[in-house]
């Protein structure tokens, strides 16, 4: 995480700038999956990516966000997130 030396809230890349974003996301809101995408209307591809504990995403990933996509990883979530209640449980 690289800054301006002149202006300390400027970055020197994109990339330092999600960093920190996503560093200081994860220490407010305990989720297991941050990450930073573009999106051109058609494709998201995932730039930068926080994964706490299981990995669902890795940056770089594209993929073509409709409906099926959106669903399909609040089901992944949502599993990881039940196997881990029965874990905790048992």
């Amino acid at each position: 995480m690289e800054r301006f030396d002149s202006d300390p809230k400027l970055y020197r890349s994109l990339d330092d700038a999600a960093g920190h974003i996503l560093s200081m996301i994860s220490q407010i809101i305990h989720v297991n999956t941050l990450f930073v995408a573009s999106n051109d209307k058609v494709t998201n591809t995932i730039f930068k990516v926080f994964n706490r504990q299981e990995q669902l995403i890795q940056e770089g990933v594209a993929c073509h966000m409709n409906r099926r996509t959106a669903v399909w990883l609040l089901r992944k979530a949502l599993s990881l997130s039940l196997l881990k209640i029965q874990r905790n449980t048992l």
